[in-house]
């Protein structure tokens, strides 16, 4: 499939599962269709780029590796992302970078998230945390900061502010996500 092609076809995909895993599984049998996904993707203000980024956490659950080249563009991007509908997705693609990195089986993520890549990654999920954002948005950021508070001891105290303040006034899909990161955090 050329650039041109999945372009087009990305235009037109509808949310359904099964055409975002169509999409999904060109990009993992020709992973040079990759940095083309990322440069729509990136396309901030387009509606095209919230397809290109459910496409990319299909990509990401099946083959995260793919990423690796490109985790210094990625993690500096993400504080432009601005429609609803593609921090979601991209907000769970940091939170499978987070747990490759501080899971108990070896990974490379251990080795090619740098501290600059975890700090970019840290600011843009207590970005989306804090500000008006959909509530998946917010409860994978709540997963990850969890997990990067074991890193970065400052990430706890904010965390349990920022969940105790917010509670009353969220949804039901926040209050079980922060009832349960509360729950497991050390107690002050």
């Amino acid at each position: 499939m050329t650039a041109n092609l999945f372009f087009e076809e990305l235009k037109t995909l509808k949310a359904y599962r099964e055409t975002r895993k169509r999409l999904s599984n060109q990009v993992l049998k020709d992973p040079s269709l990759l940095p083309e996904l990322l440069r729509i993707c990136f396309l901030f203000d387009d509606p095209v780029s919230s397809r290109a980024c459910w496409v990319l956490e299909f990509v990401c659950q099946e083959k995260l590796e793919l990423l690796i080249p490109y985790l210094n563009n990625f993690t500096a991007q993400l504080r432009n992302f601005r429609l609803d509908s593609s921090k979601r997705p991209i907000a769970k693609v940091c939170q499978l970078l987070i747990l490759a990195y501080f899971g108990k089986k070896p990974s490379v993520f251990k080795q090619e998230l740098t501290e600059l890549y975890l700090e970019r990654i840290t600011e843009a999920t207590f970005d989306w945390l804090i500000n008006d954002e959909k509530v998946a948005a917010k409860a994978y950021s709540i997963y990850t900061l969890f997990e990067l508070g074991k890193k970065y001891s400052w990430i706890y105290p904010e965390l349990q502010l920022v969940l105790r303040k917010d509670i009353p006034e969220q949804s039901a899909g926040y209050k079980a996500a922060a009832k349960k990161i509360l729950s497991r955090l050390p107690k002050e």
